[in-house]
């Protein structure tokens, strides 16, 4: 499993052999993960809530280009 980006305690994941839509998993050092889908930036299950959102998000914002690639890189020929 790729880790595209780890910062702060978070590391943004790629799985090569994942499904639709697009989207990236959050681990958090905890244990904790979250899925935010790379088309509509929408957490895919539970959400964090408050400055835990706050900082995934611009984490997510500030690296998208990366994650867009590694999301196209392993899964470039999806529907």
């Amino acid at each position: 499993m790729p880790t595209v980006v780890r910062v702060d305690g978070m590391s943004f994941v790629i799985h090569p052999n994942d499904h639709p839509p697009p989207h990236t998993h959050v681990k958090l050092d905890g244990g904790r993960e979250y899925r935010i889908n790379l088309l509509s930036r929408d957490f895919m299950d539970a959400q964090p809530k408050g400055k835990k959102r706050r900082k995934i998000m611009k984490v997510y914002d500030e690296n998208l280009e990366k994650i867009w690639s590694a999301w196209e890189k392993y899964h470039s020929d999806d529907p």
